[in-house]
């Protein structure tokens, strides 16, 4: 189920969090799970839950993101604007940000999520690489029309 409401509510504020108009405390405060991932659409959660673990929710701070974070984050907002659903296997906030951190230290990504699914990891929230190629054909925020997909 998509949540629409809610995915550009996130989108805006990961936009506005990774331009730095806004500060990780407010990030946190706009997009926190009582505010936004409180919901049926599981992508609100996933996608929070992947941004949380790179900022420090207890003091202000600009956001140091490696190249590759910043794109992960891009393609997050290109996702939250897209009328995909998550295909993702739904993990727990703390494995999933366990894994993040983990990557994160060694450099590598672990495999066994890679195992688990046929998706495509490097496209990531997208499930398939022909539907992120799809909406960064189609952005929704460039059609002229809010809520409606332009014709592929």
């Amino acid at each position: 189920m998509i949540d629409r409401t809610k995915r550009d509510r996130l989108a805006q504020a990961l936009r506005q969090l990774l331009s730095g108009q806004i500060d990780n405390l407010t990030f946190d405060d706009l997009a926190c799970p009582g505010n936004i991932t409180n919901s049926d659409d599981l992508a609100l959660f996933e996608i929070f839950y992947s941004v949380w673990p790179t900022y420090d929710d207890f003091k202000s701070h600009p956001m140091h993101l490696t190249d590759g974070q910043k794109l992960d984050f891009k393609r997050c907002v290109i996702f939250l604007h897209s009328d995909y659903e998550f295909e993702w296997p739904h993990k727990s906030a703390v494995i999933n940000c366990l894994r993040r951190l983990l990557d994160e230290m060694t450099f590598r990504q672990f495999h066994s999520l890679r195992s688990q699914t046929t998706g495509d990891m490097s496209v990531w929230p997208f499930h398939r690489r022909e539907d992120y190629e799809s909406a960064l054909r189609a952005p929704r925020l460039l059609s002229g029309k809010r809520g409606e997909r332009s014709a592929a």
